[in-house]
């Protein structure tokens, strides 16, 4: 069923693939909304809504527990009650898809209703890479190198037929996968433009370069779309480290650690290091 939109409500559609640290992040951030030692960040008020999804997201976070990940078609969504460090309150609401089903949606050309609501009602989007997921483009140089190792009208093959692995989508490059999820979305929402934080996660894995820089580096197709089509996008980029450390080579050091907002990091704007809430308070500004 359709869920409803709530009147004065935001909701932030979250797009990634699979292993891209979205709901990694939702536990974090949910986590840093519930304490008082991260100033200015976003705080959840008194609710009596059903917090299940995210509170069981929240435990395995707060255990060091690798965080299973999102199944099945229709999206999880998460309504929160919160206010800002301003005084300012409202309600927000997050829908949490599985990156299996977002790589089925696009093979099929097909998803499911409730996620096609709300994508077409989204004030916003957060979409997540993972650094250590990336796929990047095959060069023509690898190409003409593979053909002729697998004797595919290269000059060095023997010529001979072998048995070829079917091509799936999954095997395309991040970048092109991202473009043509966000060219599925702009036909479904007309706002324009829409704001969209690009978040770079696992930035633990990430030394010395700032999040646009990472990004222009590793995801150049990604990034000249996105800066290029200002009437179609508002973006903001950030590096977060929802986890704090890979799992479970890290869960001993991370445990050991009096306050668990201390794993925590994200680069880009300004405030405490560990305000995980940032990229959802850019997108309330706009």
């Amino acid at each position: 069923m359709v869920t409803k939109q709530e009147p004065n409500a935001r909701l932030f559609v979250l797009l990634g693939f699979v292993g891209a640290g979205k709901s990694t992040y939702l536990a974090a951030a949910y986590h840093i909304a519930n304490t008082t030692k991260v100033s200015g960040s976003l705080q959840i008020t008194a609710s009596q809504r059903d917090l299940e999804y995210i509170e069981t997201l929240h435990e395995r976070w707060l255990s060091c527990r690798p965080l299973t990940r999102t199944s099945g078609q229709s999206p999880q969504v998460v309504t929160l009650d919160m206010k800002g460090p301003g005084g300012t309150a409202g309600t927000v609401r997050v829908p949490d898809v599985s990156g299996e089903a977002l790589i089925n949606s696009l093979s099929d050309r097909r998803w499911d209703p409730d996620f096609d609501a709300s994508i077409q009602a989204a004030n916003g989007l957060l979409v997540f890479v993972n650094p250590a997921n990336v796929k990047e483009p095959v060069t023509w140089v690898e190409a003409q190198a593979w053909a002729r190792a697998l004797g595919d009208g290269g000059e060095e093959g023997d010529g001979q037929d072998s048995p070829k692995k079917p091509w799936s989508l999954a095997e395309a490059s991040t970048a092109a996968l991202l473009i043509d999820l966000l060219e599925v979305v702009l036909s479904r929402n007309l706002r324009r433009p829409i704001p969209i934080v690009l978040i770079v996660s696992a930035w633990d894995l990430i030394a010395d370069v700032d999040p646009q820089a990472w990004v222009d580096g590793h995801l150049p197709l990604l990034s000249h779309y996105l800066r290029n089509n200002p009437s179609l996008f508002r973006l903001a980029l950030f590096g977060v480290s929802a986890q704090g450390g890979a799992l479970p080579e890290k869960e001993a050091e991370l445990q050991a650690m009096d306050d668990p907002a201390d794993r925590v990091r994200v680069v880009g704007g300004s405030g405490d290091p560990r305000d995980l809430t940032r990229p959802l308070q850019w997108l309330l500004t706009q």
